[in-house]
């Protein structure tokens, strides 16, 4: 079954200056950090992780799927690799699925990948290395635990390796 419900940019541009808007470019052109995510998510090669949930019991199994999508019109080949990392850093280890070959105009999915989590937030990576290009997607895990520091200081650091990347890119622009 498809299980995509899809998404709309309904706002590109600011009609005046405002610091409360859904705007992807403000009122005096300048991109903001969702310009960079909705243009990376609507590129024509994307990966993903299926997940059950963005919360986790700590001490047990989670399990990610990893897809590729090809909206191009030639095949891909690449390796296609998910990561897992403590928000502190600690690195949980990796699974890396080498060559693959994605079709045209269509979804493929490579593999799953499963770890065993402590009580800490998780950052999960899957990249798609192709014609030595790296097509990445980020997601953020939280323990369901009592314990709330960690989390708000892991969404606060996701953000900030968020907007770091979307300064990389503004600067690769010019």
């Amino acid at each position: 079954a498809f299980q995509n419900v899809g998404s709309i940019v309904w706002v590109f541009g600011e009609p005046y200056p405002n610091t409360a808007n859904t705007s992807l470019v403000d009122y005096y052109g300048h991109e903001k950090l969702a310009y960079y995510l909705v243009g990376e998510a609507y590129s024509p090669l994307h990966c993903s992780l299926q997940y059950d949930s963005l919360l986790f019991q700590p001490g047990r199994p989670f399990c990610v799927t990893a897809y590729v999508h090809n909206d191009r019109l030639e095949e891909i080949k690449g390796l296609v690799e998910v990561e897992f990392k403590e928000y502190d850093g600690n690195s949980l280890g990796s699974v890396a699925f080498d060559g693959i070959a994605i079709k045209p105009q269509s979804r493929m999915r490579v593999g799953s990948a499963e770890v065993t989590l402590g009580t800490k937030p998780v950052t999960a990576v899957v990249r798609l290395i192709s014609q030595n290009r790296v097509h990445q997607n980020r997601y953020l895990f939280l323990p369901k635990t009592e314990e709330r520091s960690h989390s708000i200081a892991a969404v606060e650091a996701f953000y900030d390796e968020t907007f770091t990347w979307a300064l990389g890119q503004e600067q690769q622009k010019e």
